[in-house]
């Protein structure tokens, strides 16, 4: 028989060419098929995405459909999508339900994590985190815990976790972090060293350690160096110049704006342009911020940029209501009208702050959040009595910690402090937010509770 075929990969001439790949060269096979596998996530995660900007009401009845399948891999890309958009309470709910029925693996535990942390319940996502490391999770799970022993001043635990995570796992991003903790403690020539590892083991975060400790011994030159041989290696990161710019944002704003225009002219994803709009205003730089919002309304027509650039609409005294309507068509949700009537209130600007409740209202109707929320207007307008009036009427509709911390300031205001203290013990009984929960307990100590 004449043999018809050429194969690709060895040159030999066969007759069946797909049974002389499948015996010959399976691992070829194996690659071409996640090759395509991976191409069809890709195409079908850019289709839900799609939808998701252009129709966000379709697309959260389409995920909560979706969602009810019995299939593991559907529910982790729901889950995946909702933590995408916020929903932490539907992300949440879908990784618990994973790990009851005991499919959670560490990915599960760290979106559960990610769930309580963004809810404020540290200790509850510290303990998912952990073992989300403990089942292999050297990445998502391990920054998180970090982060929240820095944010809540546990530097000290947080040298002894990793460094004993470093004699069981020997690796560039353990070295990496272990570098910035050091550095954050002051043990600069040791976060150098750790960090020169990282280096050395191919980790690319150990150049921007490196370089902030650095510029905290006063070695801006050397720590520039690293960061230009870091951008020779890496041209598309953009790490190095985010934090050069946090760095010298409050030491020098003149180089921090120059690290800033880099960025402006090196990205586009929808993250950076958060954070550039965020420190132009944090500089005073408002015609730039302005600049980058309109840049993402053009690229992503994403309605939040809609509500950003109307703020700095307002912030300039020019009309912002435009903006506000675009984003509520979006997303005309209780929750935008809230951030819409907050912003009013932060503004001074109660009329419009007003206006926006009466239309929530007209629409939600009168229920305890738009009600306590009428009792913050009424409050910064100085209207306590009314305001202590709306506050208790949320609360006779249902139990709400923002209903009692507008009573606390309503009693602080009329120097009742029994009362104060009293509405703190309510509102401590009921919060999840350990933030808050500090908060209030050590108001209640002032108050001698």
């Amino acid at each position: 028989m004449k043999e018809n075929y050429v194969c690709p990969i060895c040159g030999a001439r066969v007759n069946d060419i797909e049974a002389h790949m499948l015996q010959m060269h399976p691992e070829e096979i194996a690659r071409q098929e996640k090759e395509m596998l991976d191409e069809m996530a890709r195409q079908q995660k850019e289709a839900m995405h799609l939808m998701r900007d252009m129709h966000p009401g379709i697309y959260e009845e389409f995920l909560k459909e979706l969602a009810k399948e019995d299939n593991r891999e559907i529910k982790m890309i729901c889950a995946r999508e909702y933590l995408a958009m916020n929903d932490f309470e539907k992300a949440g709910s879908i990784y618990m339900d994973l790990i009851e029925r005991g499919e959670g693996d560490a990915e599960a535990y760290a979106g559960l994590g990610i769930c309580k942390r963004r809810e404020g319940k540290n200790e509850e996502a510290m303990e998912f985190f952990m073992e989300a490391v403990r089942r292999g999770d050297l990445d998502v799970a391990l920054a998180n815990i970090c982060d929240i022993y820095e944010e809540e001043g546990r530097f000290a635990e947080e040298k002894e976790f990793l460094s004993g995570l470093l004699k069981e796992h020997d690796t560039g991003y353990l070295h990496a972090l272990y570098a910035r903790i050091l550095t954050m403690i002051g043990e600069l020539e040791e976060a150098e060293k750790e960090a020169k590892k990282a280096i050395e083991m191919g980790e690319e975060d150990g150049y921007i350690y490196l370089a902030f400790s650095l510029i905290l011994r006063k070695k801006e030159e050397e720590a520039e160096a690293i960061l230009q041989e870091y951008n020779e290696k890496h041209p598309d990161k953009l790490h190095s110049y985010i934090l050069l710019a946090n760095i010298y944002m409050e030491r020098d704003a003149e180089k921090a704006e120059k690290y800033l225009d880099i960025l402006l002219q090196k990205a586009d994803e929808p993250e950076v342009m958060d954070y550039l709009i965020q420190s132009f205003l944090n500089l005073g730089k408002m015609e730039k911020a302005e600049e980058v919002a309109r840049k993402a309304i053009r690229m992503y027509n994403m309605p939040q940029y809609h509500l950003i650039y109307g703020l700095l609409l307002l912030m300039k005294g020019e009309d912002e209501e435009k903006e506000f309507i675009k984003f509520l068509d979006a997303f005309p949700s209780r929750d935008s009208y809230m951030r819409i009537i907050e912003i009013y209130i932060d503004a001074e600007k109660y009329d419009k702050a007003w206006k926006y409740l009466k239309k929530a209202e007209i629409n939600f109707g009168g229920d305890s959040i738009l009600k306590y929320m009428r009792g913050n207007i009424l409050l910064a307008e100085g209207n306590v009595d009314e305001a202590m009036e709306a506050y208790e009427s949320s609360l006779r509709e249902k139990k709400n910690v923002n209903a009692y911390v507008g009573l606390i300031k309503c009693y602080l205001r009329r120097g009742e402090g029994s009362r104060a203290l009293d509405a703190c013990k309510e509102a401590i009984e009921i919060t999840d937010d350990e933030d808050l929960r500090r908060e209030l307990e050590q108001l209640m100590a002032t108050l001698g509770g």
